[in-house]
Order: structure tokens, then C-alpha cells, then sequence
């Protein structure tokens, strides 16, 4: 709540000296939200990792984009676990942290490519993914994010041996069980080529046949 506080805080400021004015919407309203630094109801009812970070500390999450993920070409996403764990200093807890967000954003990738769109078939089906999903990632989120607040790194390892780490565990397991039925449910790829000659005798590739 200390947290929430200071970003609204920080949000009323700004626009109160009209900084955080950003355009209309479509019909005609003013929108106040160029200084938003965050979605409280997204964050306490998010889906996943990845929504829960991009609307927290919004405007750095925009830095963090500019500054590193659009920029580098391998491993974007852990390039800017790591710029974030730097920037906000050398605790060792911070780190541990950050690095966890970066498994579990991996892991809850994997599971929503294998899983959700079996969950599509009727409202309440989606539904209870939903909800299924947004319990599971406020759990994490508190596992991942305890090293964070205690900030010694040998602390926070204590942590989680006391939870028998089953964050890690249960998330390393996802991505191995995921990406084995992924590979498993891709389409063979036909090795050999159909050919056919046409009028002029040349052979060309039937490409319907290869797709």
C-alpha cells in the first residue's frame, strides 16, 4: 500500500501541473494517464507475470523497454531482468528476485501457449482459467518477490529452502512438460519433396502437397 501511495501521489502531482495530460479518446474525453506509474486492479487481479510487471512502476517499465529490450536482439527479456536488478542496487536479495520473475515469466508463457486455448471453449471454462491463473500468479508473485523486501541474499535463499523452493521446482517442471508437448504437436515437416515436370519438362515442387 506504501508503494500504491507514492505512485498516485506522484500521479496527482503531475497532473495537477498538467504533465500527465496525453490526448482524447474517441469521444471527445480528456485522458490524464501519460504519468500513471500504476494499474492497481491489474496488478491485484493479474493473469500473469507479465501483466502484473507491466503495470507496475509503469514509466520505468517504459525505460526498461526503450533502453534494453528494444535494443538488444538475444535474450531480451532477461536483459532487462538484469538492467532492472541493477538499477535498483547491489542487495543481494534483489537479484534473487529478479532473476525468479525472469523463470517465471518463461514458465507462464510456456504453460499459456499449451493451455489456454483448451480453456476457449465456453465462457465458463475461460472463466475459471482465469481464475485459476490470477490465484496462481499472486502466489508466486509473493514467493518471488519476499528476497526482494528482506534484501539479504542468504536470507532470501533461507526463504525458500523453508518453502522447499517449490516455486522453482514447480516452474522449471512446466517448462520442461510444455515445451515437450509443443515439440511433440508440431506438424512433421516432410523431409522429401513431391516433384512433378511440367510442360516444358522442368521438375517444379508441388508446394500444396509440402504444406
Amino acid at each position: 500500500m506504501q508503494y500504491y501511495f507514492a505512485f498516485k501521489a506522484g500521479e496527482a502531482v503531475n497532473n495537477l501541473c498538467g504533465l500527465g495530460f496525453s490526448g482524447y479518446d474517441k469521444d471527445g474525453n480528456a485522458l490524464w494517464d501519460s504519468m500513471a506509474n500504476v494499474n492497481i486492479f491489474k496488478i491485484e487481479f493479474g493473469l500473469n507475470c507479465k501483466m502484473v510487471l507491466e503495470n507496475w512502476n509503469i514509466t520505468t517499465v517504459w525505460w526498461l523497454r526503450r533502453t534494453a529490450y528494444d535494443r538488444l536482439t538475444n535474450h531480451r527479456t532477461m536483459g532487462v531482468f538484469v538492467l532492472s536488478a541493477v538499477w535498483h542496487g547491489f542487495y543481494g536479495g534483489y537479484y534473487l528476485t529478479f532473476f525468479t520473475s525472469q523463470l517465471f515469466v518463461e514458465a507462464a508463457r510456456a504453460v499459456r501457449r499449451t493451455l489456454r486455448e483448451k480453456f476457449q471453449k465456453t465462457p465458463l471454462a475461460s472463466r475459471a482459467y482465469d481464475v485459476i491463473t490470477a490465484l496462481t500468479t499472486a502466489l508466486f508473485l509473493v514467493y518471488a518477490t519476499i528476497p526482494f523486501a528482506l534484501l539479504d541474499l542468504w536470507a532470501g535463499i533461507r526463504f525458500w529452502r523453508s518453502m522447499y523452493f517449490f516455486g522453482h521446482v514447480m516452474a522449471i517442471l512446466a517448462l520442461v512438460i510444455c515445451r515437450r508437448k509443443s515439440s511433440q504437436s508440431k506438424p512433421s515437416i516432410e523431409k522429401t519433396k513431391s516433384t512433378d515436370t511440367n510442360q516444358n519438362g522442368v521438375a517444379w515442387t508441388d508446394k500444396t502437397k509440402s504444406q
